[in-house]
């Protein structure tokens, strides 16, 4: 298993670690070569921007447009073409992301968790 680290500062809370998972065959997997190594480097770019702003797999078309620059119609239409993203009602939405990585809703109860061991 891959972790893909958000440094401190940014992401929406200062100071507070963000991880994303990548399974350790991610570069083998069919989906993975199908896309395409443009493709896949804005999808590994999803992932961690998801895992920073606790988007439980939620890309919005603006962030796929400007993250994938003057290709990004290209970039997108390929891993949708993989299979790696599926559309939703504002954009997109990252296929299996819940299957590897903790939800909004774990994220932030765990954060509470450990604040309050901390205060004690």
């Amino acid at each position: 298993m891959w972790f893909v680290r958000v440094p401190p500062g940014r992401g929406i809370w200062r100071g507070v670690m963000a991880w994303a998972r990548l399974d350790d065959s991610f570069y083998s997997h069919p989906k993975v070569r199908r896309a395409g190594l443009a493709a896949v480097g804005l999808h590994v770019r999803a992932i961690s921007y998801s895992a920073a702003h606790l988007l439980d797999g939620h890309i919005d078309e603006g962030w796929a447009k400007e993250a994938g620059g003057a290709q990004h119609r290209k970039l997108v239409d390929a891993l949708l073409g993989a299979n790696l993203w599926e559309m939703n009602g504002d954009g997109f939405v990252i296929h299996d992301y819940l299957d590897y990585n903790p939800s909004r809703e774990s994220v932030l109860a765990k954060r509470a968790a450990d604040s309050e061991r901390k205060k004690k």
